[in-house]
């Protein structure tokens, strides 16, 4: 049954991490779709906001500027010039103290958190839809969107390089912050070269500034591209939409490509798949092939000292992940 008190106007704020940011956009979604006249505000980290700012769901996207995250005086002043927006609600997706201060300057007349049960974020925040609007009809996949123009001049500066387009997404910048999440450097150039040998095209790396150099030694995949680096985050968004698989451990622009309505193979170790698999009708995963698998930890305590790589996700071989892309027609 819905609310008798209509909320007219929102605030959602999700500063980061990139996967988080799509997942939430499901909450304006939900929204949205409840009453198309609610008015729906975002606020997230001012990287992020090019992925935002075409989405129909959001009425106007607030930049944060990410580096200023512990600055006081920013957070008073960025709460202060909110003051006037006069919010109905408030959602703030995580339980940070820089939310609190920001939202104790905006003064809405309610703020409303997220559950913290431990399900997909993505139903997470259609739940808190629910809660505040009433039974609503869950969309069935995110939504970014990316300008055709920008779409279109992507498509120029690589339609000389052949099809099929598959992207692979590595990782691997915070190893130690993420073991169990980063797929076997070796796997991943002998699934490159199986892949060109039996279908062709070419294989795209795409990563941060922080992982170029490691991304170097993925030079040696037949056919491969390596964009590491070189692109602006919404200029790799528009390569994903045009590419025709998209391969990734757990990851931000994992969570980016499953809302481009494409297809989407995720290799998954630590994290168990009903809390991160990709939140699209195109999607794949490779589980471990062991017990030792879905943790959830950022560590992991079957980890000798200096190996990179838990067993969890040696344990997925590239052979595995052919026979996926075979059974599926993914290419």
């Amino acid at each position: 049954m819905k609310k008798e008190k209509k909320l007219k106007k929102v605030l959602i704020i999700k500063l980061g991490a990139i996967g988080d940011v799509i997942h939430s956009t499901m909450l304006a979604q939900s929204i949205k779709k409840a009453d198309p006249n609610c008015i729906v505000h975002f606020m997230t980290s001012d990287f992020i906001t090019p992925l935002l700012e075409n989405n129909p769901d959001i009425d106007k996207v607030i930049w944060f500027t990410g580096h200023r995250r512990n600055d006081y005086p920013y957070l008073i002043f960025k709460g202060l010039s909110l003051l006037f927006e006069r919010y109905d609600a408030v959602f703030p997706l995580s339980n940070s103290i820089r939310n609190y201060i920001m939202m104790f300057f905006m003064f809405p007349k309610q703020i409303i958190k997220r559950s913290k049960k431990r399900i997909h974020a993505v139903d997470c925040f259609y739940n808190t839809a629910v809660n505040n609007f009433g039974e609503i009809e869950k969309p069935k996949s995110l939504r970014i969107f990316v300008k055709d123009e920008l779409k279109n001049e992507i498509q120029e500066r690589f339609k000389n390089y052949p099809r099929p387009w598959i992207i692979f997404n590595p990782g691997g910048a915070n190893d130690l912050d993420r073991q169990g999440r980063i797929w076997v450097d070796d796997y991943w150039k002998e699934l490159g070269n199986s892949i060109i040998d039996t279908y062709g095209g070419t294989i795209f790396i795409c990563g941060s500034n922080k992982e170029i150099e490691l991304h170097e030694q993925y030079k040696d995949i037949k056919n491969s591209v390596i964009l590491t680096g070189k692109m602006e985050l919404i200029e790799s968004t528009a390569l994903y939409s045009l590419c025709d698989l998209f391969v990734s451990g757990d990851s931000g622009p994992l969570h980016i490509a499953s809302a481009l309505d494409i297809k989407v193979l995720a290799i998954l170790g630590s994290m168990p798949e009903y809390i991160v698999r990709p939140y699209c009708i195109q999607s794949y995963v490779a589980e471990p092939n062991i017990e030792c698998k879905a943790c959830g930890a950022k560590s992991c305590k079957m980890l000798n000292e200096g190996e990179k790589f838990t067993p969890c996700m040696k344990s997925i071989h590239p052979c595995d992940i052919l026979n996926i892309i075979k059974d599926n027609n993914l290419l």
